[in-house]
Protein backbone atom coordinates (compact mmCIF):
# COMPACT_ATOMS: atom_id res chain seq x y z
CA UNK A 1 0.00 0.00 0.00
CA UNK A 2 1.41 3.38 -0.90
CA UNK A 3 0.82 4.32 2.74
CA UNK A 4 2.87 1.83 4.21
CA UNK A 5 5.75 3.73 5.54
CA UNK A 6 3.56 6.03 7.16
CA UNK A 7 2.20 3.25 8.91
CA UNK A 8 2.21 3.36 12.84
CA UNK A 9 1.98 -0.02 15.49
CA UNK A 10 -0.54 -0.44 18.42
CA UNK A 11 2.34 0.46 20.69
CA UNK A 12 2.92 3.83 18.80
CA UNK A 13 -0.40 4.79 19.77
CA UNK A 14 -0.51 4.03 23.00
CA UNK A 15 2.28 6.20 23.54
CA UNK A 16 0.92 9.05 21.47
CA UNK A 17 -2.75 9.12 23.75
CA UNK A 18 -0.75 8.06 26.67
CA UNK A 19 -2.58 4.57 27.27
CA UNK A 20 -1.81 0.84 27.66
CA UNK A 21 -0.73 -0.82 23.89
CA UNK A 22 -3.60 -2.96 24.97
CA UNK A 23 -6.38 -0.19 25.53
CA UNK A 24 -4.74 0.98 21.80
CA UNK A 25 -5.33 -2.51 20.16
CA UNK A 26 -8.84 -2.47 21.90
CA UNK A 27 -9.93 1.33 20.15
CA UNK A 28 -8.03 -0.50 16.95
CA UNK A 29 -10.39 -3.48 16.84
CA UNK A 30 -13.55 -1.91 17.89
CA UNK A 31 -12.53 0.50 14.75
CA UNK A 32 -12.88 3.76 16.98
CA UNK A 33 -9.43 3.78 15.16
CA UNK A 34 -9.16 3.24 11.27
CA UNK A 35 -6.64 0.99 10.78
CA UNK A 36 -5.49 -2.78 9.30
CA UNK A 37 -4.09 -6.03 11.15
CA UNK A 38 -2.12 -8.12 9.59
CA UNK A 39 -2.43 -11.85 9.51
CA UNK A 40 0.34 -11.80 12.37
CA UNK A 41 -2.26 -9.96 14.28
CA UNK A 42 -0.89 -6.70 14.74
CA UNK A 43 -2.41 -4.10 13.85
CA UNK A 44 -1.32 -1.03 12.01
CA UNK A 45 -2.90 2.62 11.24
CA UNK A 46 -1.59 6.26 11.21
CA UNK A 47 -0.98 9.37 13.17
CA UNK A 48 -3.82 10.59 10.62
CA UNK A 49 -6.20 8.16 11.91
CA UNK A 50 -5.13 8.58 15.75
CA UNK A 51 -5.98 13.10 15.13
CA UNK A 52 -9.02 11.85 14.04
CA UNK A 53 -9.69 10.19 16.23
CA UNK A 54 -8.41 12.11 19.52
CA UNK A 55 -10.42 15.09 17.98
CA UNK A 56 -13.88 13.18 18.96
CA UNK A 57 -12.46 11.26 22.11
CA UNK A 58 -14.91 11.96 24.93
CA UNK A 59 -13.21 13.72 27.83
CA UNK A 60 -14.75 13.89 30.99
CA UNK A 61 -18.30 13.01 32.44
CA UNK A 62 -21.86 13.16 30.86
CA UNK A 63 -20.72 14.26 27.74
CA UNK A 64 -21.69 11.25 25.65
CA UNK A 65 -25.09 11.11 24.42
CA UNK A 66 -27.48 8.25 22.92
CA UNK A 67 -27.87 8.43 19.50
CA UNK A 68 -30.89 9.70 18.83
CA UNK A 69 -30.34 12.33 21.49
CA UNK A 70 -27.13 13.40 19.46
CA UNK A 71 -29.33 13.56 16.20
CA UNK A 72 -31.95 15.69 18.31
CA UNK A 73 -29.18 18.03 18.92
CA UNK A 74 -27.95 18.27 15.77
CA UNK A 75 -30.97 18.63 14.28
CA UNK A 76 -32.00 21.46 16.78
CA UNK A 77 -28.44 23.30 16.00
CA UNK A 78 -29.60 23.12 12.55
CA UNK A 79 -32.55 24.77 13.00
CA UNK A 80 -34.91 21.92 12.42
CA UNK A 81 -37.49 20.02 15.45
CA UNK A 82 -36.53 16.81 16.03
CA UNK A 83 -39.80 15.38 16.59
CA UNK A 84 -38.62 11.95 18.22
CA UNK A 85 -37.53 14.01 21.12
CA UNK A 86 -39.66 14.41 24.22
CA UNK A 87 -40.26 17.82 25.68
CA UNK A 88 -38.05 17.14 28.46
CA UNK A 89 -35.00 15.57 25.89
CA UNK A 90 -35.27 18.67 23.81
CA UNK A 91 -35.24 21.12 26.83
CA UNK A 92 -31.77 19.15 28.10
CA UNK A 93 -30.57 19.41 24.54
CA UNK A 94 -31.01 22.77 23.81
CA UNK A 95 -29.11 23.66 26.99
CA UNK A 96 -26.27 22.16 25.78
CA UNK A 97 -26.19 23.75 22.91
CA UNK A 98 -26.21 27.07 24.47
CA UNK A 99 -23.41 26.17 27.20
CA UNK A 100 -21.12 23.17 25.07
CA UNK A 101 -17.82 24.55 23.34
CA UNK A 102 -17.92 23.30 19.43
CA UNK A 103 -15.49 20.41 20.66
CA UNK A 104 -17.86 19.48 22.69
CA UNK A 105 -20.68 18.91 20.55
CA UNK A 106 -18.56 16.84 18.20
CA UNK A 107 -17.40 14.75 21.08
CA UNK A 108 -20.78 14.18 22.32
CA UNK A 109 -22.66 13.81 18.91
CA UNK A 110 -19.93 10.99 17.20
CA UNK A 111 -21.16 8.27 19.00
CA UNK A 112 -23.89 8.32 16.95
CA UNK A 113 -22.67 6.45 13.86
CA UNK A 114 -19.14 5.33 12.81
CA UNK A 115 -17.13 6.33 9.89
CA UNK A 116 -15.73 3.74 7.42
CA UNK A 117 -12.97 4.37 4.68
CA UNK A 118 -13.11 3.08 1.22
CA UNK A 119 -10.64 3.34 -2.24
CA UNK A 120 -12.34 2.45 -5.54
CA UNK A 121 -11.11 -0.92 -6.42
CA UNK A 122 -9.43 0.76 -9.84
CA UNK A 123 -8.36 3.51 -10.67
CA UNK A 124 -10.35 3.90 -13.91
CA UNK A 125 -13.44 3.09 -12.60
CA UNK A 126 -15.97 5.65 -11.12
CA UNK A 127 -19.23 5.59 -8.86
CA UNK A 128 -22.54 7.02 -8.47
CA UNK A 129 -22.92 8.66 -5.35
CA UNK A 130 -26.59 9.16 -5.96
CA UNK A 131 -28.02 7.12 -3.15
CA UNK A 132 -26.06 8.24 -1.00
CA UNK A 133 -27.25 10.99 1.48
CA UNK A 134 -24.14 13.69 1.54
CA UNK A 135 -22.20 14.57 4.16
CA UNK A 136 -18.90 15.97 5.39
CA UNK A 137 -16.82 17.71 2.38
CA UNK A 138 -19.10 16.99 -0.19
CA UNK A 139 -21.93 18.78 1.20
CA UNK A 140 -19.84 21.47 3.30
CA UNK A 141 -18.92 24.17 0.21
CA UNK A 142 -21.44 26.58 1.92
CA UNK A 143 -18.94 26.22 4.66
CA UNK A 144 -16.03 27.33 2.41
CA UNK A 145 -14.69 24.07 2.26
CA UNK A 146 -12.71 23.61 -0.95
CA UNK A 147 -13.90 20.94 -3.45
CA UNK A 148 -11.52 19.30 -5.87
CA UNK A 149 -14.04 18.91 -8.82
CA UNK A 150 -11.00 16.85 -10.57
CA UNK A 151 -11.59 13.80 -7.40
CA UNK A 152 -15.41 12.48 -7.22
CA UNK A 153 -14.88 11.46 -3.41
CA UNK A 154 -17.88 10.97 -2.19
CA UNK A 155 -19.17 11.19 1.86
CA UNK A 156 -21.94 10.37 3.12
CA UNK A 157 -25.33 7.97 4.62
CA UNK A 158 -25.95 4.80 2.53
CA UNK A 159 -30.19 5.31 2.12
CA UNK A 160 -31.23 1.63 1.56
CA UNK A 161 -29.48 -1.52 2.44
CA UNK A 162 -26.29 -1.50 4.10
CA UNK A 163 -22.95 -0.26 4.01
CA UNK A 164 -21.26 -4.09 2.47
CA UNK A 165 -23.72 -4.23 0.28
CA UNK A 166 -23.17 -0.59 -1.36
CA UNK A 167 -19.28 -0.96 -1.37
CA UNK A 168 -19.99 -4.41 -3.38
CA UNK A 169 -22.30 -2.69 -6.03
CA UNK A 170 -19.45 0.51 -6.69
CA UNK A 171 -16.42 -1.46 -6.55
CA UNK A 172 -15.18 -0.31 -3.20
CA UNK A 173 -12.72 -1.86 -1.20
CA UNK A 174 -12.42 -0.67 2.79
CA UNK A 175 -8.80 1.01 3.44
CA UNK A 176 -8.94 3.29 6.27
CA UNK A 177 -6.77 6.19 4.23
CA UNK A 178 -9.61 5.91 1.59
CA UNK A 179 -11.25 8.96 0.51
CA UNK A 180 -14.11 7.70 0.15
CA UNK A 181 -16.36 8.18 3.92
CA UNK A 182 -19.93 6.06 4.31
CA UNK A 183 -21.32 6.46 7.68
CA UNK A 184 -23.46 4.20 9.31
CA UNK A 185 -26.69 5.32 8.81
CA UNK A 186 -28.91 5.26 12.78
CA UNK A 187 -31.09 8.02 11.75
CA UNK A 188 -34.40 7.52 14.12
CA UNK A 189 -36.38 8.51 11.30
CA UNK A 190 -36.53 8.77 7.19
CA UNK A 191 -35.19 11.27 5.57
CA UNK A 192 -35.50 12.33 2.03
CA UNK A 193 -32.75 15.19 1.10
CA UNK A 194 -29.82 15.14 -1.10
CA UNK A 195 -27.57 15.93 2.24
CA UNK A 196 -27.81 16.41 5.58
CA UNK A 197 -28.52 18.87 7.94
CA UNK A 198 -25.97 21.52 8.32
CA UNK A 199 -24.46 20.39 11.79
CA UNK A 200 -24.47 16.72 11.32
CA UNK A 201 -22.09 17.78 7.90
CA UNK A 202 -20.45 20.63 10.26
CA UNK A 203 -19.46 16.83 12.44
CA UNK A 204 -19.02 14.68 10.05
CA UNK A 205 -16.61 17.27 8.73
CA UNK A 206 -14.76 17.27 12.11
CA UNK A 207 -15.16 13.79 12.24
CA UNK A 208 -13.95 12.07 8.54
CA UNK A 209 -10.93 15.00 7.65
CA UNK A 210 -7.83 16.24 8.15
CA UNK A 211 -6.52 19.26 10.14
CA UNK A 212 -8.12 21.51 7.35
CA UNK A 213 -11.67 20.09 7.43
CA UNK A 214 -11.60 20.11 11.34
CA UNK A 215 -11.01 23.49 11.36
CA UNK A 216 -13.50 24.49 8.90
CA UNK A 217 -16.01 22.39 10.84
CA UNK A 218 -15.58 23.55 14.26
CA UNK A 219 -15.97 27.25 13.02
CA UNK A 220 -19.27 25.97 11.13
CA UNK A 221 -20.46 24.32 14.43
CA UNK A 222 -19.51 27.62 16.71
CA UNK A 223 -21.79 29.71 13.76
CA UNK A 224 -24.56 27.63 14.39
CA UNK A 225 -24.29 28.05 17.78
CA UNK A 226 -24.31 31.76 17.25
CA UNK A 227 -27.96 31.32 14.88
CA UNK A 228 -29.34 29.20 17.04
CA UNK A 229 -28.46 31.29 20.41
CA UNK A 230 -29.69 34.44 18.38
CA UNK A 231 -32.71 32.47 17.09
CA UNK A 232 -33.84 31.72 20.96
CA UNK A 233 -32.73 34.39 23.06
CA UNK A 234 -35.21 35.35 25.29
CA UNK A 235 -37.41 32.24 24.87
Amino acid sequence: MQYEKREITAADVGRILIVSERHAEALLKDRLIAGRQLRSGVWLTSKASVERYRATARRGSGRALSASTAWGLLWELSGLRPPWLSSSTLTRVRQQIDIFSPEEIVRATSGRTRAHYYTLASAASSASWDSLIRTGRPAARHFGVRVNRAFNYAAGYVRDGTIAEFAARHGLFEDYEGMNVLFDNTLPIPYSSASMPDAVVAVDLVVSGGEYERGKGLMAIARLQQMWREAHRGS
